[in-house]
């Protein structure tokens, strides 16, 4: 694949902002491909940003139940905050931190997506509790 020749980490943001909000998306399920490969990541952020913001949380659930069923070793969570140039109201932070435990609902989950991919990703030092 072309993305593991680049030497780089390719890393998709806010859920590899696909062109229509659909998970049938050609563009999205490209991406989907390359994370099942695992030459590129995906940030699960900026709902707002995919899908009607009105709706966001409920609208964007298959791009997430569809990520969650490639490699769960390929996905980093984020805020987008501080939110720049965003076609929508500007969203509530607390809002969007109460999606950790809707979209990654088991410990080990979010041990992975929030802990262990960053490291890996950005190669951070392992974290430890002191």
């Amino acid at each position: 694949a072309w993305a593991s020749k680049l030497g780089v980490p390719v890393v998709f943001d806010h859920f590899g902002h696909p062109s229509k909000p659909d998970v049938n998306d050609a563009g999205f399920k490209n991406m989907c491909a390359l994370v099942q490969e695992g030459t590129a990541w995906v940030k699960l952020s900026g709902a707002y940003r995919v899908v009607d913001p009105a709706n966001k949380w409920s609208a964007i659930q298959p791009f997430v139940d569809a990520l969650l069923h490639t490699r769960t070793d390929r996905l980093v969570w984020g805020t987008d905050w501080p939110h720049p140039n965003i076609p929508a109201p500007m969203p509530n932070d607390g809002d969007i931190a109460d999606t950790v435990f809707k979209w990654l609902p088991t410990e080990a989950l979010r041990q992975q997506i929030l802990v262990h991919n960053p490291e890996v990703l950005y190669g951070f030092a392992p974290f430890s509790v002191r």
